[in-house]
């Protein structure tokens, strides 16, 4: 067979387009003098100025199953995709000229994907089998980061900015249309015209997947177990560099981590879309399960999984992509590490039970349970400690002792308390906290059904009540959901002493009795129920 798919792309995009200030007091809020100012407009006849790209990719597939006994079949096939790009972005010979890499070039790599799965009779009887495969699959990025090397080639948008200095005094311009073009009252950091590029040789996400399971009747009230596991290697996934940052050759004093520095003062960020290897996934899953039978249903699974990666790519921006990537040190060698998408543990508990009432009326009622970790977070420097002009992607080190930093507004005992009560922190003693290193509180969540079903002729009226988090509507303080908002905490400001080269923690947020280490899920936290009426035909 052959699957074939015909995309055009118009994504209107400008960063900033309407001027974004940044003030670092109320004072100079109300006087309109910014310390921080970002702007982007079209360097082109066109003010709106949108990538616009097309996509043609071609599937061609073939597969097969085969009987080699009366209990045992194999399925196996082949696929390849070849995608392919009638237009290019526009070049720029800047680009070449300082990193040695094409603007006008689109992806050109074709994917293969074989794959085989059996599945066996173990008795003949059909009470218990064993099942199985391995393969390579393949699949399309979010087409909005290509659009990043169409909409981003340092050559379509003037960018101005100024960055982050509390010396600045901006003038503020409450007109959207009418931004200033050049930054007045900045002491420094204007530079122009972020790149954004791919890799020539980039390929589509691909996973290397293979599992096996195995069922079993056993032989009472219609119970059926399954053991399965899963595992996952990565072949391609995506990876972002910044290839205007290299190392200085200094590092921080406390940690060790390289200091970095612009390699072309007049650009700003020049990203680089390309591949990496690392990454891997497994599971493992047990369940007790019995299909609908007289009246009763139910089920009970518990299962344990944990996924690594370089990038989780949670972002639409190509700058984004990279600067979201938490980095104990060079942010262009993002090591491999949890993955925010890993699961650990999970418990499912479901049961349905219905009852068969005088004149045909059923009552049916049901309650599902899922109980699983919480969500994978990291600790933040809210600062730019590598030089690498973000402020909310360098992970924190933790001290294991007084004499390794400084602080501020507080004292080293209450800091060594704050570690002390989070699991996250306190394993990582004397070394900088990797991303995804912690986990936020464990969640419960019961949801509860009921109907009842009256029969009026030909038809039946159904009443219904559901309520989802049943356990916050017994007790308030149940059912909560606690979690790292965007997967991270920075509640520790830092500075660096210019005697001793140490950082300088100040414990002004986390001294504060209004505190709070997580945000809640309000409406997830909630319960909240449904009564409904319907008439079956």
């Amino acid at each position: 067979g052959t699957h074939n798919e015909f995309f055009k792309f118009k994504n209107l995009f400008i960063r900033d387009n309407f001027g974004a200030y940044r003030f670092n007091s109320l004072d100079n809020f109300a006087a309109g003098l910014a310390q921080q100012f970002d702007y982007s407009f079209s360097a082109t006849a066109d003010p709106r100025q949108a990538a616009v790209f097309s996509v043609h990719q071609f599937g061609f597939y073939a597969g097969d199953l085969w009987r080699a006994g009366s209990r045992f079949t194999v399925n196996y096939g082949l696929r390849v995709d070849i995608p392919t790009f009638p237009d290019t972005p526009h070049a720029n010979p800047a680009s070449v000229a300082n990193f040695g890499y094409r603007t006008d070039i689109t992806p050109t790599a074709k994917m293969w994907s074989p794959r085989a799965g059996f599945n066996w009779d173990i008795a003949g009887d059909s009470k218990q089998q064993l099942r199985g495969g391995a393969g390579v699959f393949s699949g399309r990025p979010p087409y909005v980061w290509i659009s990043n090397e169409f909409g981003n080639t340092g050559v379509d948008f003037t960018r101005i900015g100024a960055s982050f200095n509390a010396n600045n005094k901006i003038p503020f311009v409450a007109d959207p249309k009418n931004q200033p073009r050049v930054v007045t009252g900045a002491s420094a950091g204007t530079f122009t015209n972020e790149i954004d590029l791919i890799d020539p040789d980039f390929k589509y996400p691909q996973l290397l997947r293979a599992s096996l399971g195995y069922d079993r009747d056993l032989g009472f009230w219609g119970v059926i177990a399954t053991v399965e596991g899963l595992y996952g290697k990565t072949l391609e996934d995506i990876d972002y560099k910044n290839l205007n940052f290299v190392p200085s050759g200094n590092v921080r004093v406390s940690d060790g981590r390289p200091i970095m520095a612009r390699k072309v003062s007049s650009l700003s960020d020049v990203i680089f879309l390309t591949n990496t290897t690392k990454g891997n996934s497994w599971t493992v899953s047990g369940k007790l399960e019995r299909p609908f039978r007289n009246g009763l249903a139910f089920s009970a699974s518990y299962l344990y999984g944990r996924a690594k990666s370089v990038n989780d790519g949670g972002s639409d921006q190509a700058a984004s992509n990279f600067a979201n990537n938490y980095v104990p040190g060079n942010p262009n060698l993002a090591p491999l590490t949890e993955s925010r998408f890993s699961p650990r543990h999970r418990v499912n508990l479901a049961v349905d039970y219905e009852w068969k009432l005088p004149r045909r009326i059923s009552l049916l009622a049901a309650a599902y349970y899922n109980g699983q970790s919480g969500r994978p977070y990291t600790f933040l420097f809210l600062s730019d400690v590598n030089g690498d002009s973000k402020t909310a992607d360098d992970l924190v080190f933790v001290p294991a002792s007084a004499d390794q930093v400084l602080v501020s507004n507080g004292t080293f005992a209450q800091l060594d308390a704050y570690i002390n009560s989070d699991p996250g922190l306190s394993k990582y003693r004397g070394q900088i906290i990797p991303r995804n290193g912690a986990r936020g509180p464990w969640t419960n969540q019961l949801d509860v059904s009921s109907s009842v079903g009256v029969p009026i002729g030909t038809r039946k009226i159904e009443f219904r009540a559901d309520v989802l988090n049943f356990l916050n509507l017994l007790n308030k303080k149940w059912g909560l959901i606690d979690f790292a908002s965007f997967n991270d905490l920075a509640p520790i400001g830092v500075s660096i002493d210019p005697a001793s080269g140490k950082y300088v923690y100040n414990l002004t947020t986390i001294n504060s009795p209004t505190y709070l280490k997580f945000s809640r899920d309000d409406l997830r936290s909630r319960w909240q129920a449904a009564f409904t009426v319907r008439v079956r035909f």
